[in-house]
């Protein structure tokens, strides 16, 4: 009987171990688009989402056209933007595909962002799956979408476009991809 109740002890400990929530984690390296020229980044840069919802970027020896560091300023013209792309898996809904527009402050070529996910989490019930499918880095948008580009910043959803919407916020240079660099 005494190793009866050991045994199931034993049983109901490592079924309450396998049931217990533990943290997710994604992350990954932001890498050049084009291994050599400019404007480009370093492929040390990355980005990560914890499953409690906070995500963080960070982007390292940001060059411009010429090869100089960026300094950006404050204004959808001369930020640089982390396009973060994937879908929120809703009960209701069904899948709904996005891409998070985020200005990337730069000083010196270096510069991190802690973006919110709450706007994207609001499509979705508690509980539903959020999957990454992208972090790509921009240059700032072309003079022709600066203002819709502010419009999708500052909208219902701030920074939150919805296909099949075109991204007025990705119409600079891509110069960063998540993912590997070949040879590396």
């Amino acid at each position: 009987m005494l190793r009866s109740v050991s045994l199931f002890a034993a049983a109901a400990l490592v079924l309450s171990a396998g049931l217990a929530t533990a943290g997710t984690k994604f992350q990954g390296t932001i890498v050049p688009l084009a291994p050599t020229g400019n404007p480009t980044l370093a492929n040390s840069s990355s980005f990560q989402l914890k499953g409690v919802g906070a995500m963080q970027v960070k982007l390292k020896k940001v060059t411009d056209s010429t090869g100089a560091p960026v300094t950006t300023g404050t204004t959808p013209d001369v930020e640089y933007y982390a396009v973060i792309s994937g879908v929120v898996f809703t009960s209701n809904l069904g899948p709904i595909s996005f891409q998070l527009d985020e200005p990337m402050p730069l000083k010196k070529g270096s510069g991190a962002i802690k973006p919110s996910l709450t706007n994207l989490t609001a499509l979705a019930s508690q509980g539903t799956a959020l999957q990454i499918t992208g972090v790509d880095v921009y240059t700032p948008p072309a003079a022709g979408d600066v203002a819709a580009c502010e419009a999708v910043l500052t909208g219902a959803v701030p920074g939150v476009v919805l296909p099949p919407a075109s991204n007025p916020c990705a119409t600079g240079t891509r110069i960063g991809v998540g993912g590997i660099q070949d040879g590396i």
